[in-house]
């Protein structure tokens, strides 16, 4: 996943939009805050086609929204 990221970050121009599993958005959780993998269940919960944000502001990863439901309601 942090491979994937620099390639992202290299060759990324505006928005993207990433459709995946779950437990790789949980992946992608660990790297953005710096965390271990023995934390990979810990909360939030990604429910099927919950939307996270994230945003990249000069290599500097921040999670805009979380594991969102409200389009669901």
């Amino acid at each position: 996943m942090q491979s994937f990221l620099r390639d992202l970050e290299g060759s990324a121009r505006g928005n993207v939009l990433l459709v995946t599993h779950g437990v790789v958005v949980k992946a992608l959780y660990l790297i953005f805050r710096n965390a271990s993998i023995s934390d990979i269940w810990n909360p939030p919960f990604i429910h099927g086609t919950s939307l996270t944000v994230v945003e990249n502001d000069h290599g500097i990863w921040k999670i805009v929204k979380e594991a969102c439901l409200a389009h669901c309601e």
